[in-house]
């Protein structure tokens, strides 16, 4: 029997210049928890079947992704959350390559969105238009972990 210690896989993110635009990921988040699944409801076949050849990409119906990534605090991670929950994200030089994040709640309805990547080895799943429902940072002895 195989021992699973911290980190379970990775996962690519990025947060997107256009809502629902697929981002290449520029940071990759371990996770210790996954359950983010993409989801499909098709439409109904309701079409006559007097064609010859069917075009079965021209209709996909709802497709969506839900669920989620729990991952241990990390600082270079924390901010894309921290962005997703909050909206707005100030960023300031204060010497050389060190910067200093301000994380503001913004008044608009609009969210901002995160392109996810999952690599499995044999495809890519991909979740554009990514956004938080919840947000929850647990502090305990030990790891800290967000969710």
């Amino acid at each position: 029997m195989a021992n699973t210690v911290g980190r379970l896989g990775w996962a690519g993110i990025a947060i997107e210049g256009t809502a629902g635009t697929y981002t290449t990921p520029a940071d990759f988040i371990n996770y210790t928890a996954n359950n983010l699944i993409g989801k499909h409801t098709p439409f109904g076949d309701i079409q006559a079947y007097g064609v010859r050849e069917k075009d079965f990409s021209s209709a996909v119906g709802k497709q969506w992704g839900e669920g989620d990534i729990t991952a241990n605090l990390a600082p270079i991670t924390a901010g894309y959350f921290f962005r997703l929950a909050t909206n707005v994200e100030t960023k300031t030089t204060v010497s050389g390559s060190v910067t200093d994040h301000v994380f503001t709640v913004s008044g608009t309805n609009t969210p901002t969105t995160a392109s996810i990547t999952f690599d499995k080895g044999a495809y890519r799943e991909k979740f554009v238009y990514a956004c938080l429902k919840d947000f929850e940072i647990d502090v305990k002895d030990g790891l800290d972990r967000k969710s």
